[in-house]
């Protein structure tokens, strides 16, 4: 993730968690755009259905919110 993040122009200050999973996370070295920073605090919010169980819930609706998010294309290996 570091590498493709410094690919477009977003050098990574430090990182932490994650290591060989399929989420990681990061501190930029300068701030985010506004769409990442919104996206960030949607997450921190949770579920919308299941506030009680935050960023933890599994429920169908939070899975169907997970279902449309549009991941970053991977340039071929």
């Amino acid at each position: 993730m570091v590498a493709e993040l410094q690919r477009r122009g977003l050098p990574v200050r430090t990182t932490w968690n994650g290591l060989h999973a399929a989420t990681d996370s990061v501190r930029l070295a300068r701030p985010a755009h506004p769409t990442l920073v919104t996206a960030v605090q949607r997450y921190h919010r949770g579920c919308t259905v299941h506030p009680e169980r935050r960023v933890f819930c599994d429920c169908e609706h939070r899975r169907a919110e997970g279902a449309r998010i549009i991941r970053a294309a991977r340039p071929a290996a």
